[in-house]
């Protein structure tokens, strides 16, 4: 599985002082809620989780649109969609999933 920026990720994750090894740690984390939901009737994947300094990061995901559903594998690729702070009540779940875990 590969992830694949979006300009506008990029531009988000700048914006917040987020750099690509944040992400990445978000993306990889062993301690990530992954929430599923929908963006433009799209489905898509919340990953909530914390850097590896702590902050508390959403990434959205979508199946990237070009890429097919390898049979074999059963590998898709993800479009890295959008990249932000958890707001207050997100953080509120995800500090109780953390604590039951």
């Amino acid at each position: 599985m590969g992830y694949y920026w979006t300009q506008k990720a990029r531009t988000m994750a700048a914006a917040l002082g987020l750099t690509p090894a944040d992400v990445t740690d978000v993306l990889y984390s062993a301690a990530k809620l992954v929430i599923t939901g929908t963006d433009q009737s799209k489905p898509v994947l919340l990953f909530f989780a914390r850097t590896s300094t702590g902050r508390p990061v959403i990434v959205t995901l979508r199946p990237d649109d070009e890429d097919e559903l390898d049979d074999d594998t059963g590998i898709v690729d993800y479009l890295i969609r959008s990249v932000y702070d958890m707001k207050a009540y997100e953080l509120g779940i995800f500090t109780d999933w953390e604590n039951n875990q």
